[in-house]
């Protein structure tokens, strides 16, 4: 049997796509899957995109009959590409494992596409084989939508490719990467207000208001250079407007989802805190990494009573998480499971 990954990009730029996606790829290469390359077109006239778009999709039929071919879900391209999959599915006896990035029906991120997402979500699970979940609650999810357990396979967490081990400093700090944007997530602009704790943050749109005499930035850095900046304290997960608990779309999306902040703050060697009913909690508190709290307001005791022992006590279980994550365990061993199926 023949195994292929569907490499997606867009304008002919080789590096377009997320490190989460790109990290992907390079594990299926290296777990013997062949790259299927597939060019969708972003920029220029939108008609002769969509007619671009459809053509490249008929690639699809190149696919040699009873291939395994792993997707990455979901695929932002014209909506026919999931049609043209259940077309040829049969027609060629393939094998569909779909690795889901995100679930948009989930996330509920692109309001005005809602009905595109959703017959996406449909019908991936309608035709897939295989399905490689983030975690058991969104496990739980897809089988009360009637996805027979036996097909879903659990990630557990992204892997995060990074080549070097870091030297891990005690520091009773909260470190905060990603979008700093307190339109997007307004509990950032509240950090502030925590009493004796004192925040890091590095990434993009950060603003002024958010900045004060216990929250620092730090600039911004490309994804696989960031885990060298962050060498002590603590890797917050965290979204939403409230300091409280997790809130709206986005902190709700957090009850299903693997977030690759988390995965980042893994590779990088560091702790981590988590909301309490977010998903991932279960795997903060089952490898022992970290903290998982209701309120942010939690943290001024938990860091009150951290001492260098305690400290590197969770940094010795990080760093066999960590070694995990850097070198693509999670996900290779979702496939080699599959693969003897």
């Amino acid at each position: 049997m023949e195994k292929y990954y569907l490499n997606l990009t867009a304008d002919n730029k080789f590096d377009a796509g997320s490190k989460a996606v790109k990290d992907c790829y390079q594990i299926l290469k290296e777990n013997g899957f062949k790259n299927y390359d597939i060019n969708n077109k972003k920029e220029g006239n939108k008609i002769v995109k969509k007619i671009y778009n459809i053509c490249a999709l008929r690639k699809f039929y190149g696919f040699p009959n009873d291939s395994l071919i792993v997707f990455p879900h979901p695929i932002y391209t014209e909506t026919q590409y999931i049609n043209i999959l259940k077309k040829i599915k049969e027609k060629k006896n393939l094998t569909y494992v779909f690795l889901i990035h995100d679930l948009e029906t989930l996330r509920g991120l692109f309001l005005d596409d809602k009905e595109k997402f959703e017959l996406w979500d449909k019908t991936m699970l309608e035709i897939a084989d295989y399905i490689i979940s983030h975690n058991d609650k969104m496990t739980e999810y897809l089988v009360d939508y009637g996805i027979p357990k036996d097909r879903i396979f659990d990630l557990e967490v992204f892997d995060y490719l990074y080549p070097n081990e870091n030297t891990i400093t005690y520091d009773k700090s909260v470190l905060l990467a990603g979008n700093l944007n307190p339109q997007k997530s307004n509990y950032i602009s509240q950090l502030k207000n925590i009493k004796n704790v004192n925040f890091e943050l590095y990434g993009v749109n950060c603003s002024d208001e958010c900045l004060a005499d216990n929250v620092n930035y730090n600039g911004a850095f490309p994804p696989d250079d960031v885990p060298a900046q962050l060498t002590k304290g603590f890797g917050l997960v965290w979204d939403g407007s409230s300091v409280d608990e997790c809130t709206g779309n986005t902190g709700n999306y957090l009850r299903y989802n693997n977030p690759h902040k988390l995965s980042l703050y893994l590779a990088s060697g560091i702790p981590v805190i988590v909301w309490k009913q977010s998903a991932e909690a279960g795997f903060v508190e089952k490898y022992n990494v970290g903290f998982a709290v209701e309120s942010l307001n939690e943290l001024t005791d938990i860091m009150s009573d951290m001492t260098e022992e305690k400290y590197f006590d969770i940094v010795k279980n990080v760093k066999d998480v960590s070694n995990k994550v850097r070198n693509g365990y999670f996900l290779s061993k979702s496939l080699e499971t599959i693969k003897k199926l």
